[in-house]
């Protein structure tokens, strides 16, 4: 052959070779990208199916703690809590079943804080107003607005640590009720919801608005987001993420794999190194099923789904430990043919009918009869899944609700158990009080004869100082009994009132032959503006009277010798407005917020308190709640006290009162 033919074959076996080696590389890397991307599509799907039980598992726990919110607004509209303790012990059970609540305040309609639970490290919260802070008041202006909970963005709190507020209007007249005021606690709530979801490698992290709201400790800083999913909850939007505990891996070789394959493909051929390739994706895809099988049997809830007729095709294993009976009982039973035990009819055909509309649908609930435990309660969420365009089925979640339905009863229980002793020892103190005033009143009445020697002299001028004695001390006693029995027949609802047109300035008249003696013997001048010009006000004339005699001698007794009371009457939006001003001792601010609760007094020493029960603003303030009316004090040590009153005038809000 000649030499330059021969170069040509040798040229044209070259470029055979070299195109042969071209196209084998060509054809690796694209099947190596092929796979590649189907590798990280499973794998995607699979972190979406794990984020999803822990996502579930927050929320419940976060709806749970919204429930006592709305259970706690119930119970202040249906008991109307007279002061403090009854609030107190109104909340006691939900601050006992959930640890992650940091307070529970009840707010007025004016906005501002009165009572809080517990007072420990809550004290600066009473007499807070929350109209004047800006993001409080815009969640207090919504919340009364849409007429439920609304939340507060995360924020750090008072005792340290990062949580939310919620606000949720009592009723449906917060201008009248005011709001119930709950503040969560972030980190053990989303850590006890998360606790029992051990056994994996994986954390997760939550943001509100792009501000960080959960970040498990152990979360590598570079970490990846896996998955995320949003979540609902209220007027806020939650996002969740899931992150690798640990090192992460990388998802997919690098081009050096394609040149690896490349040369196989050369030295066996494209079809050994399609064969291989094939094999290894089926490999890989089997350890993703694998690893979503582990992940599915750590869980607390169980996955399941259904195929294009909407027969069940997959129960994952937790299922039979959760609901007691095996899988094999229900796979290949459509879901009408399963059933809702427990559910009512009607709501479970309106269910079929949300899957017949392949329609996504959340926490249906139902009961089922378990094996070992018992009656468990259940709930069931899914999604349709479409494949080009094409319904495949669903694809959803169950868990065991049972926990959070037997905490629901517990609170109510508890509840109404406080209720109910609250209620006794209501009308204990009124029986005993009602035995007791009757002896003390023959004390009284044969002491003061006695002390005027009606009947002829005692003897010895020493009886005459026991008798007045006897006199003295019996008459503080009766006081405090009639105080205990007014605070008493006002909580047990045995004090009826009797709303009538009254005229409020011949009412303070009336009141003043009770405190000027007082005044003139303490040296305290007192100072009556403004009578209100005759105005009518619809309230109960004897409740009234007790109301300005109980504030005008307290602004009497703990003043300071030549001091001055002010007293002020007007009417101003809709409202009969009594203020008290006196320039005397003042209330210390750790006592302030507890000044209104039974046998409780401005000061403790025994030079400065004066006789009283201590029960005098504790009456104030139960029927001034009694006339739907608000009682507020303003007091700084050493500089006075300020009490204002605001009662309705309108005929329709006593109405409503009485019938309350």
């Amino acid at each position: 052959m000649p030499r330059s033919a021969l170069d040509r074959f040798s040229f044209r076996r070259v470029a055979i070779v070299m195109a042969v080696i071209g196209v084998s590389i060509a054809a690796s890397y694209f099947l190596s990208v092929e796979v590649r991307r189907d590798q990280t599509e499973a794998a995607q799907s699979d972190y979406r199916q794990i984020l999803q039980g822990y996502a579930s598992r927050i929320k419940a726990h976060v709806q749970t703690r919204f429930e006592a919110a709305y259970f706690v607004a119930e119970q202040v509209l249906a008991e109307r809590p007279a002061g403090h303790e009854d609030f107190i012990a109104l909340t006691a059970p939900p601050r006992r079943l959930f640890s992650d609540i940091q307070a529970i305040s009840w707010v007025d309609p004016g906005g501002v804080i009165r009572w809080v639970t517990p007072l420990e490290g809550n004290r600066d919260a009473v007499g807070l107003n929350i109209r004047a802070m800006q993001v409080p008041a815009q969640i207090l202006a919504r919340s009364r607005r849409d007429g439920v909970l609304a939340l507060t963005p995360p924020l750090e709190l008072a005792q340290a640590g990062r949580g939310f507020v919620g606000y949720l209007p009592i009723g449906e007249h917060p201008d009248r009720d005011g709001y119930v005021n709950l503040v969560f606690r972030l980190k053990p709530l989303v850590e006890e919801a998360i606790s029992d979801l051990g056994g994996s490698n994986f954390v997760i992290s939550i943001t509100d608005a792009g501000a960080e709201v959960f970040t498990a400790a152990i979360k590598a800083p570079d970490a990846p987001t896996l998955a995320s999913q949003d979540l609902a909850l209220q007027n806020r939007i939650w996002t969740v993420s899931l992150h690798n505990a640990g090192p992460v891996a990388a998802p997919v070789g690098g081009h050096i794999d394609g040149l690896v394959l490349s040369v196989g493909l050369v030295f066996s051929g494209l079809l050994g190194l399609a064969a291989f390739l094939l094999l290894q994706w089926q490999q890989r895809l089997a350890n993703g099923e694998e690893r979503f099988r582990d992940f599915a049997s750590v869980n607390s809830d169980w996955f399941w789904e259904t195929d294009a007729t909407m027969r069940l095709t997959y129960l994952s294993d937790r299922f039979e430990d959760v609901v007691g009976e095996p899988a094999a009982k229900f796979l290949g039973k459509t879901r009408e043919e399963v059933g809702a035990p427990g559910a009512d009819e009607h709501v479970f055909r309106d269910h079929l009918e949300t899957l017949a509309r392949r329609e996504p649908f959340s926490d249906f609930v139902f009961n089922r009869v378990h094996a070992s435990r018992g009656p468990v309660t259940l709930s069931l969420s899914g999604k349709p899944v479409y494949v080009d365009g094409e319904f495949r089925g669903y694809r959803g979640s169950g868990k065991d609700i049972t926990d959070k339905r037997d905490q629901d009863q517990k609170l109510r229980d508890a509840v109404e158990t406080a209720i109910r002793a609250n209620r006794a020892k209501s009308e204990f103190l009124a029986t005993m009080s009602h035995e007791l005033r009757t002896p003390l009143n023959a004390i009284i009445g044969f002491s003061d004869m006695m002390r005027r020697e009606m009947y002829g002299p005692l003897g010895s001028p020493q009886y005459g100082s026991y008798v007045r004695d006897i006199h003295d001390s019996g008459g503080h006693l009766l006081a405090l009994i009639n105080d205990i029995l007014d605070i008493s027949a006002i909580e047990a609802g045995k004090r009826p009132l009797v709303f009538e047109p009254i005229d409020i300035s011949e009412v303070l008249t009336e009141s003043e032959k009770f405190f000027t003696e007082l005044a003139r013997e303490s040296g305290v001048s007192v100072i009556v503006g403004d009578r209100a010009a005759h105005r009518t006000v619809f309230a109960d004339r004897k409740a009234m009277k007790q109301i300005f005699i109980n504030i005008i001698v307290n602004a009497i007794k703990y003043n300071r010798v030549d001091g001055s009371v002010f007293i002020d009457c007007g009417f101003e939006r809709g409202a009969f407005v009594f203020c008290v001003r006196d320039t005397g001792l003042g209330i210390p601010a750790d006592t302030l917020p507890t000044i209104t609760e039974p046998f409780a007094r401005s000061h403790m020493d025994p030079h400065i308190a004066h006789g009283g029960t201590g029960l005098g603003l504790s009456i104030v303030d139960a029927l001034v709640s009694a006339h739907r009316g608000v009682l507020q004090i303003d007091s700084a040590e050493g500089s006075g006290t300020t009490v204002e009153i605001r009662i309705p005038v309108e005929e329709a809000a006593a109405e409503k009162a009485v019938a309350s």
